[in-house]
Order: structure tokens, then sequence, then C-alpha cells
């Protein structure tokens, strides 16, 4: 005979939750954007896609453990999402660094050379 107190997915009808949550895709490919264009802002806006990149890679992520769990079906979403989010903050960290090369180097430059213009870079 079969106990009502256990739980049988068969016998309820459960089936796995499709992932129609594009959260981490969109903000993957916003963080991947806002990289690209931070270049032409001096790096000024590369925080705001190391920012989205890392929300786009945890939010994928999460999704990616309900799939490995069962409780979602497999999708391509997820994983363009979690790649994009991984692919912008990395472009976003190496961007931020650059800039801040560059910017210790000006630093630097005018320290050592008082009373100089920049007009020989």
């Amino acid at each position: 005979m079969h106990s009502p107190y256990t739980y049988s997915p068969q016998q309820s009808g459960y089936s796995p939750s499709t992932n129609d949550n594009p959260l981490g895709l969109i903000l993957g490919i916003l963080s991947v954007v806002v990289a690209l264009m931070s270049c032409g802002c001096y790096g000024l806006i590369s925080p705001v896609g190391l920012v989205l990149g890392i929300i786009a890679w945890v939010s994928s992520s999460r999704e990616r453990t309900k799939i490995a769990q069962g409780l979602a079906r497999p999708s391509g979403i997820v994983e363009s999402g979690y790649i994009l989010g991984i692919i912008g903050t990395i472009l976003s960290a190496i961007i931020m660094l650059l800039f801040a090369v560059v910017i210790i180097g000006l630093v630097i430059h005018a320290a050592n050379n008082p009373g100089q213009a920049f007009d020989d870079f």
C-alpha cells in the first residue's frame, strides 16, 4: 500500500520548470557592451560593466545549479548569460586595469617633469 506521506514525482505530475528568466543573458550582454563602450569613455564606466557582469554571472550560476539538481530544464539562455557574464567581467576588469596604469603613468610623468606640458604624448 502506498503511504500518503511519501513524495513521488511521478505520482504528482512533477516536471522541472522551464528557464524563462533571461536576466543573466540581458545583464551579460549589457556588461560586454558597457565594457567595450568604456574604451571610448576613458574607462570611467568600466565599473558598471564589472558589476553587471558579476550579477549576470551569479544569476546564471544559480540557474545552472537548479538545472544540475533537476529543478529546471537546460536552457541555452542560461548558458549564454553565464558565458557573457564571465566575458563582461573579465573585459571590464582588464579595461579598468589598463586605464589605471595609464593614469598612474601620467601622474608619475607629471611628478617627474614639473612645468612640462603633455604635448610629447
